[in-house]
């Protein structure tokens, strides 16, 4: 995850870029798609695709309220939790 993540306002929104990268941490120039799973607030999109190993989506703290806290799961199909973006509602 480049960005994204934290305190987020009540019913505020925010961008979470990511990349995918090796085991050496360079960015793998290939396309997929990804999924996402959120405990809570809001997703536009359940799946992004990714150009050269690099995305981004939106997430919105609907509906939820201050000190609420929740996360975006990162993954593939089988495989939902590679990576989780945590937030904290203020």
């Amino acid at each position: 995850v480049t960005s994204g993540g934290g305190d987020i306002d009540v019913d505020g929104t925010d961008t979470v870029s990511f990349k995918m990268v090796d085991g050496s941490d360079a960015t793998m120039s290939r396309d997929c798609e990804i999924y996402l799973e959120s405990t809570g607030g809001y997703l536009p999109k359940k799946r992004v695709n990714l150009k050269d190993g690099v995305g981004s989506f939106k997430v919105q703290a609907l509906g939820l309220d201050a000190d609420d806290t929740f996360k975006v799961k990162i993954g593939f199909r089988n495989y939902t939790g590679v990576k989780d973006v945590d937030y904290k509602v203020v």
